[in-house]
């Protein structure tokens, strides 16, 4: 029998906008379950995963690309409401269900960039989930993309979520490639969440959750219907090293008025 889903936590935004160190410190609240590099290898049996886990040495937890992924086939990542089918329901059903029994805990969290484009999807799928949405200054995100995609082959290769339309921007100056992927990200995220409950849906800047990161933490746990501790909850964010200014000693002038007028673009 599957274990109860109640309000899995989606936390979604463009690459290099934080939302790996974000769902690194949710993954810290004890009552959330959320796939590991060793759950990940069998999503769907407790008793594989709890079998191969004293042999496995990483248990930190991921992003599962291929566990979200799995029905994702087309020209873009996205996936809307109309693309949900008995199959999938119950993949994802079973998956999320195995991680809260493997890891007993009765929540569970993810975090994965492309499900950016596939909020109506999951939201079909579970009608009380809630997408934390984290948002970082567009200009940041492109140099980040930018350095990100050098490192995996090339400054003019594509990296990483492709919203609908993505191919036009294979032709774009690498910089102005990576503010407009970040944008359409975003769009596409705030259009899907005017299809959704308000109570379901989140913003989180990611400058206020690097300066309060208790604050941030604190409200977050309140939409998604959970509880920290307070001393837990304080030292969570020790950690944390704002260095989002770092953006700017890389990119010319000239450069940040281009970025400037394609986030200012209707």
């Amino acid at each position: 029998m599957n274990a109860e889903i109640y309000k899995p936590i989606f936390i979604i935004g463009s690459q290099r906008s934080g939302t790996s160190i974000f769902f690194r410190k949710m993954c810290q609240h004890p009552d959330l379950a959320y796939f590991t590099y060793t759950s990940k290898k069998f999503p769907r049996s407790v008793l594989l995963t709890r079998m191969i886990s004293p042999f496995r040495h990483n248990h930190d937890p991921t992003e599962g690309s291929k566990i979200w992924g799995k029905f994702a086939k087309g020209e873009d990542d996205s996936l809307d409401r109309s693309d949900v089918n008995p199959r999938a329901r119950r993949y994802f059903s079973k998956a999320i269900s195995t991680q809260l029994k493997v890891m007993k805990k009765p929540r569970f969290v993810s975090k994965h960039p492309r499900n950016s484009v596939r909020m109506t999807y999951f939201h079909e799928i579970f009608p009380d989930a809630v997408f934390i949405h984290i948002v970082r200054d567009g200009r940041a995100v492109s140099r980040s993309l930018l350095q990100f995609r050098a490192r995996k082959g090339g400054e003019d290769k594509y990296r990483g979520c492709r919203p609908p339309g993505w191919r036009r921007l294979l032709t774009m100056e690498p910089l102005e490639s990576c503010c407009y992927q970040w944008k359409m990200i975003v769009q596409h995220i705030r259009r899907e969440a005017a299809q959704i409950p308000k109570d379901q849906y989140m913003e989180v800047e990611y400058q206020d959750f690097m300066t309060r990161p208790d604050d941030v933490l604190h409200n977050v746990a309140k939409m998604c219907d959970l509880t920290w501790d307070e001393n837990h909850l304080k030292s969570i964010g020790d950690d944390l090293n704002n260095r989002d200014f770092k953006w700017k000693e890389f990119v010319s002038e000239d450069q940040i008025e281009r970025l400037n007028a394609i986030i200012e673009e209707d």
